[in-house]
């Protein structure tokens, strides 16, 4: 089940049976199936990006839908497997190979290969493009014809990075710029150092699962980006916004699209007061099937599962998703909409990162989350950009709030608040 405020629910039962089945993967040395899983992700990925060039915006046929909708639902079955399912039993062994082995701490984060994935071949351009601009203001940049031109076919290229959950913030070149100047003039090294052989194979089983979670939420932002005219085109057939489209689930504008239901029932629903809240549970099913939860008495006994602060609190623990030391100014961003109040030297604080918060990570003095692991989003980003993190802290969210000046202390993996904001 997920509760959109990035929060997923699992049955515990599922959860350990799939435990079970990657441990005993695992122990059976069998990379191939991490390798079949991964190789079979990448596919999958190709695949519906194939579909979204293809370019039938104007197609509203129900079978066209469902192709649609098939695609997103097959890319986001890989990134669940890999980052609900199996990370957890891999995160379990690596921290008891971790400690049987004695393995130095410092070196944990970089024990996972970095997956290839199109969000870290952007990094690579932006390297490029940063020796080109040199010592260059923006101005001076906009009036040399060709470097403007690498800045537009790169803007063109990864407009996709500010689309989260089918809302989309095409990146400008401004923040292009902006980005290249907070990067280090240097690329970030990994340190060297001997792993064990029982490390080396969890670690290389790892990054096979890491890919496969690192590439569902980048290529479903890519195709959400790439669908975005053929969405906008149902909305205007049904008469409503893009906002109001996305409150829909699939059932629902599949059997308008049928004509089982019409128009106007579209819009009692999607107008309804239930629909206007932003809270929403989608709770999975044998096979593609799912129940929407909207009842605010069901969604709120959920929300008592989320882990929750104790009052007073002004430190927060968590893991090391990179190391470093920071001092600066919170902010919390939770989602896209939140994304202007953020200032180059914050302290990113949110719940989990997405592809999309890259453009604020690179700007950031230092990154903390809510939940994560070592392959996490935010801990492979933060290696990338050579930014501090703080990983898995459960209530980082809670505990900061915007304008809070704090110690980030990586290595120990701790959060420390120096002042509260005034407005507090």
């Amino acid at each position: 089940m997920n509760l959109c405020e990035g929060y997923v629910f699992c049955h515990k039962r599922i959860l350990e049976q799939a435990s079970v089945e990657i441990k005993g993967r695992i122990d059976s040395e069998d990379l191939d199936f991490f390798q079949r899983f991964s190789e079979s992700a990448r596919e999958t990925m190709t695949d519906a990006i194939r579909f979204s060039e293809e370019g039938h915006a104007d197609d509203l046929s129900p079978e066209y839908f469902e192709q649609f909708v098939a695609h997103v639902r097959r890319m986001t079955l890989y990134w669940c497997a890999a980052a609900v399912y199996m990370m957890k039993a891999i995160d379990e062994l690596l921290a008891d190979r971790i400690h049987q082995e004695s393995f130095p701490a410092e070196y944990v984060p970089y024990l996972a290969p970095t997956p290839e994935t199109p969000i870290f071949e952007r990094q690579k351009d932006l390297r490029r493009l940063k020796k080109e601009i040199g010592n260059r203001t923006l101005d001076e940049v906009r009036m040399d014809a060709l470097l403007m031109r690498d800045l537009k076919h790169h803007m063109e290229a990864y407009a996709w990075v500010g689309t989260m959950n089918w809302i989309s913030d095409k990146i400008s070149i401004e923040q292009i710029f902006t980005q290249i100047t907070h990067m280090s003039d240097t690329e970030e090294s990994h340190p060297s150092f001997e792993v064990p052989d029982a490390l080396r194979f969890l670690a290389e089983c790892a990054g096979h699962v890491g890919y496969a979670k690192q590439a569902g939420a980048e290529y479903v932002s890519m195709y959400a980006y790439r669908m975005r005219p053929y969405m906008d085109h149902l909305a205007l057939h049904f008469g409503l916004t893009y906002r109001e489209l996305i409150r829909l689930s699939p059932d629902e504008i599949s059997s308008a699209l049928d004509h089982k239901i019409t128009k106007r029932k579209l819009h009692e629903i999607v107008r309804s007061t239930s629909r206007k809240e932003i809270l929403r549970v989608l709770m999975a099913r044998a096979g593609s099937s799912y129940d929407l939860i909207e009842n605010p008495e069901d969604i709120s006994e959920l929300k008592k599962m989320i882990p929750r602060a104790n009052e007073g609190e002004s430190q927060v623990q968590g893991q090391t998703g990179n190391k470093g030391s920071a001092r600066g100014s919170v902010k919390v961003v939770m989602n896209l909409e939140e994304f202007h109040k953020f200032e180059p030297g914050d302290v990113l604080v949110t719940t989990m990162t997405t592809p999309d918060f890259v453009i604020l990570m690179q700007q950031s003095s230092a990154i903390v989350t809510d939940i994560g692991g070592v392959l996490s989003h935010a801990a492979i980003m933060s290696r990338e950009l050579g930014k501090p993190c703080v990983i898995g802290t459960k209530v980082a969210t809670q505990v900061l709030k915007d304008g809070d000046m704090v110690e980030v202390d990586a290595d120990q993996g701790t959060v420390r608040v120096l002042e509260r904001a005034v407005n507090e």
